[in-house]
């Protein structure tokens, strides 16, 4: 495919095979299955819900850059080059909030490993955070970090995802998808982290029915998701926040359980209206004029 990036993600628990990240110039994004028979091409589970889910926090926050932007200019001749930086100003925004959650996840991939990393002042507080929850936490068991899982589900739907991190729970044998947040936490978080425990269930149920057929066991598995956010925000400036400046990370760390059965309709529904919307519509001419 032309004008795209391809990135190989290891399967979660080893089940399956690598899994084929396809990500377009455009930012959509697909994952193929290569290590399956008719070698599927699926939708990733941010792609189906970015397209189907209207994230009014996300549209408010937007009209609130552009607003901002258009207020600062008032008086001045609105150029094209000053229209551009006007409406670019929450993509780029969001290109740096997104860079910043990046730097965050790859440390504490790090951490979870063993391994010591050097952390910048700016992200100290974040890591801070992040330890005083790893140690409430302790009992949750690392096992793997961006990781990928797949379904294909004749209700449920068929996508694929790359979870931030796989942990076990030493308490009571559960597994528990992670996925760390440096932004909000908007509802299409709970659906993405509600997918993910789907497509984990059905990855374990799928290689599990493999072995039933070897040796007749089945053995069913608890998954449940947890998001976990390090709470950042712009710094204030004359009572007003100063989005000129870097997000700053406030050392508190929050985390909330994913309710499956709530959530998990609201994908099932994303994947139906998906499929839905690329049905061309035909429309028939009544015939004659009005």
């Amino acid at each position: 495919m032309k004008n795209s990036t391809t990135v190989d993600i290891p399967p979660a628990l080893g089940i399956g095979g690598p899994l084929r990240q396809v990500t377009s110039a455009r930012g959509g994004r697909h994952y193929e299955l290569p290590f399956l028979s008719d070698c599927p091409k699926v939708r990733s589970v941010t792609t189906l819900i970015d397209q189907t889910l209207r994230n009014h926090g996300l549209e408010r926050w937007r009209e609130s850059r552009i607003r901002d932007g258009m207020r600062e200019q008032l008086g001045a001749e609105l150029t094209e080059d000053v229209s551009d930086e006007i409406l670019g100003a929450a993509s780029l925004e969001a290109s740096t909030s997104a860079d910043l959650g990046t730097r965050v996840h790859q440390i504490i991939d790090t951490l979870l490993t063993g391994a010591e990393v050097e952390v910048s002042n700016d992200l100290e507080p974040a890591i801070t955070a992040w330890l005083a929850w790893r140690e409430r936490f302790a009992h949750l068991e690392f096992i793997a970090s961006e990781v990928g899982v797949w379904i294909r589900h004749p209700d449920i739907g068929e996508f694929a995802g790359t979870i931030d991190c796989l942990m076990r729970d030493t308490m009571n044998d559960e597994l528990v998808i992670i996925d760390w947040k440096t932004g909000g936490v908007y509802e299409s978080a709970m659906m993405q982290a509600s997918a993910y425990v789907a497509a984990l269930t059905a990855m374990i149920d799928w290689q599990q029915r493999q072995a039933t057929e070897r040796n007749g066991h089945h053995q069913p598995t608890t998954i449940r998701a947890m998001i976990v956010q390090l709470v950042s925000d712009y710094p204030m400036l004359d009572g007003q926040k100063d989005r000129s400046s870097s997000k700053v990370f406030s050392g508190e760390a929050r985390f909330a359980w994913v309710d499956e059965d709530e959530w998990l309709p609201a994908v099932e529904a994303a994947y139906t209206l998906f499929n839905a919307r690329k049905q061309r519509v035909v429309l028939e001419d009544v015939g004659g004029w009005v």
